[in-house]
């Protein structure tokens, strides 16, 4: 995927009404059901966000990411997919020890909606429990691939002491249609105090993701924005906005 800002590669509407939805439906509905985080709390106007990245961790993508990262002195949460984090397990060992948070993204990136009951809570536990193991400590944040939210995820959550962490703002680097125009189109048109905001660490995101981070990040300090890990809010949803 070449990205350009002087050609951009045309959108067709399905992808255009895609991008729109994975912002509007996770900041307008399911931020709505109870314990599911969409935004971080934050004072009146203060110009905070949170940087998230899922699927990884990825052989390649994740060391671009911890780099520029490190280099900007941002520090965020990855969600892990458990069965990539058994192969590259000296990546999640590596994402902690730069200070990132790391999430339970599923075993093998399963999609909720469509999943049996009994395969949902094998997918959340055996990700869980792998992700333990690599780094010694609990897990405390999860997010259903495709922020595909239902009952039975929620109450795995509850019972393992877990936040389920949605977004508030989803530029679409996960769209082979997407280049670095559409990304930072995205961004400044949905960012806002508090927003969370969800990036990828795959095959599709990264060779656009870093690019695009490169661009928006000073352009975010300039004008007064600070990104905040997760982990800071003890219990994010005391003074939710």
């Amino acid at each position: 995927m070449e990205s350009s800002d002087h050609s951009p590669t045309p959108l067709t509407f399905g992808s255009r009404l895609r991008d729109w939805l994975g912002t509007k439906v996770p900041r307008h509905v399911f931020s709505r059901l109870p314990r599911v985080l969409a935004r971080i709390p934050h004072e009146p106007q203060s110009k905070v966000l949170s940087l998230t990245f899922d699927d990884g961790p990825h052989p390649t993508g994740t060391p671009v990411l911890l780099d520029l990262l490190r280099e900007f002195d941002i520090t965020a949460t990855f969600f892990l997919v458990g069965e990539r984090a058994r192969r590259w397990p000296e990546l999640v060992r590596d994402i902690l020890v730069e200070g990132h948070e790391i999430g339970n993204h599923s075993w093998s990136h399963a999609d909720f909606w469509k999943c049996s009951k009994t395969r949902l809570l094998q997918e959340l536990s055996r990700c869980q429990h792998e992700l333990e193991q690599i780094s010694g400590a609990p897990v405390r944040w999860m997010r259903p691939p495709y922020g595909h939210v239902i009952y039975t995820a929620r109450a795995w959550a509850r019972r393992h002491n877990s936040t389920i962490v949605l977004w508030d703002l989803l530029p679409p680097d996960y769209n082979p249609a997407s280049n670095l125009s559409r990304l930072k189109q995205v961004y400044q048109r949905h960012v806002r105090p508090g927003s969370v905001v969800c990036l990828h660490d795959n095959d599709a995101s990264r060779k656009i993701t870093p690019q695009f981070l490169r661009e928006i990040i000073p352009e975010a300090r300039q004008t007064g924005w600070n990104f905040q890990r997760l982990c800071l809010y003890s219990d994010p949803f005391s003074n939710q906005a």
